[in-house]
């Protein structure tokens, strides 16, 4: 059996390599999928111009408006991003209470003196 396998051409080996990979390919994609059957759900969200900078125009004086319309824009923006920002955080696990107690602990460190 040996010096028969020894005297195939490469192209022959790999010819059967490729048929036992076949051969196996149904228990392969089964295995390599298994991690997926934990996946509750996939969720895309497009948060593109979140940041409130509409698409690069300008606000504020620059921009042609008033301070008065830059601030109104501002606080409007913030009032109806609001429920998208708390519904993120809840999905990741945290509450504004949360993201407040990480600000006082990174501004602990910035603040504190190095030995």
């Amino acid at each position: 059996m040996n010096e028969a396998a020894n005297m195939l051409s490469p192209e022959s080996r790999a010819s059967e390599a490729r048929l036992r990979l076949i051969e196996k390919l149904e228990a392969i994609i089964r295995e390599s999928v298994k991690p997926m059957e934990r996946i509750e759900g996939i969720k895309i969200l497009h948060v593109e111009g979140l940041g409130g900078n509409g698409g690069g125009r300008l606000s504020g004086p620059e921009g042609g408006g008033s301070l008065a319309d830059s601030v109104v824009n501002s606080a409007l923006r913030y009032r109806a991003q609001a429920p998208l920002i708390d519904n993120l955080l809840r999905e990741i696990g945290l509450t504004g209470d949360d993201i407040g107690k990480v600000s006082n602990v990174l501004e602990g460190l910035a603040t504190k003196p190095e030995k």
